[in-house]
């Protein structure tokens, strides 16, 4: 199986690491909320909700493991879609604005 997903990645021009790559670190939905909520320091956003769509190894990455994620904000009966990224420092995961745009698809299918 391995042998069938690393042609595949080779025949569509994925890096020779796709079939092996390790999965990403994800904050929790829960954890992602919070971590945005505090980011954007606004206290309107407390009954928020973020659902992650497409995730990515953080571009220009300040921090091990960082992550860059589409993101749709649900607030009341709106919602927005977002690119942000995640990282995790060790007691709690950290949301902060993103590098990765040009990286990640706008709008987001997943989401």
């Amino acid at each position: 199986m391995l042998k069938v997903v690393a042609a595949l990645s080779f025949a569509i021009g994925l890096p020779d690491n796709a079939a092996n790559a390790t999965p990403l670190a994800l904050p929790t939905p829960k954890e992602a909320t919070q971590a945005f909520i505090e980011m954007m320091d606004f206290p309107e956003l407390a009954t928020a909700r973020l659902k992650l769509g497409t995730c990515i190894p953080a571009v220009q990455a300040e921090y091990p493991n960082q992550v860059a994620c589409t993101a749709a904000v649900t607030l009341g009966a709106g919602t927005s879609e977002t690119q942000v990224d995640f990282y995790h420092d060790g007691s709690k995961w950290v949301a902060q604005p993103s590098n990765s745009q040009d990286q990640l698809p706008f709008p987001d299918p997943k989401l």
